[in-house]
Order: structure tokens, then C-alpha cells, then sequence
């Protein structure tokens, strides 16, 4: 599940790339609430609707690994395009977004590469090699 899930993330934040306007970004403010959920619904306006889709994913890849999203949010950003009232739904998380474009929060939502992730505790298991022989007979009897 979550290799599908990084799969989608990785497709829909290269596709949205693209698109991205040459105007200064719009850059979340997470200072307070208010600010944060006035900054929010300003980026949501400046994007296309399938950059607000991209911007979904995004955000979940962004703001999985702080612990922050409510159940709710995590079905919602992993299946809708976000609007701009649904800063509600991140407002946990604005201090994670503080200061990030629509660019920066794609970056941080990426999932790691081949090297950074063969280096992170989680993926430290490697396989045994198979063995042959007497040991391997021996065990099929066992069955």
C-alpha cells in the first residue's frame, strides 16, 4: 500500500511541476490560525485544478511522517483536490508548512530516492540468501 501510494505521490508531483506560474509564489503563513488559513485558501486560488489535486498529494506526503493529520485529513488529501477552506483540515500541521510555496511543498512531499531510503532504519532488512542442498531438501521433508 505504501508503494502505491508513493508511486502516485511521485507521478502526480512531477506532473505538477510543469505548471508551476513564473509570479512570485505564494508562501503559507502558519503563524497563527487566521493567518495560516488566509495564506492557505490565497495558494489554493493561484493554482489550476489539477495543480490542486498534485497539491493534495503533496501535502500528505509532506505531513505523514510529522504525525500531525487527523484521520480526516488523510482521507481527504489522499483522494480530493484541495479547496481553499480545507486549511482547516492541515491547521495542526501549519507549522510544518510555514514559509512553503506550492514548489516547496512538492519537494517535501516527494518520496526519498533509492539511496536516501536504502539508508533510513525502516528499510534495513535484508533478505537471506536461498540456500541449496541438503539444508533446503531437508526442510521441504519437514513440510
Amino acid at each position: 500500500m505504501k508503494i502505491l501510494a508513493s508511486l502516485l505521490i511521485a507521478i502526480a508531483l512531477t506532473s505538477g511541476r510543469a505548471s508551476v506560474g513564473a509570479k512570485d509564489p505564494v508562501r503559507l503563513d502558519g503563524t497563527t490560525e487566521a493567518t495560516f488559513q488566509a495564506s492557505f485558501a490565497q495558494l489554493v486560488n493561484s493554482l489550476k485544478t489539477p495543480e490542486r489535486r498534485t497539491l493534495a498529494l503533496g501535502l500528505f506526503g509532506a505531513l505523514l511522517k510529522h504525525g500531525c493529520l487527523a484521520p480526516e485529513a488523510v482521507l481527504h488529501l489522499t483522494f480530493m483536490p484541495v479547496g481553499p477552506k480545507d486549511g482547516r483540515l492541515i491547521g495542526a500541521c501549519r507549522k510544518h508548512l510555514h514559509g512553503m510555496t506550492y514548489p516547496e511543498i512538492l519537494r517535501a512531499g516527494e518520496p526519498p530516492s533509492r539511496e536516501t531510503a536504502s539508508e533510513l532504519p525502516n528499510n534495513s532488512f535484508k533478505p537471506k540468501p536461498l540456500r541449496s542442498g541438503k539444508n533446503m531438501a531437508e526442510k521441504r521433508a519437514m513440510f
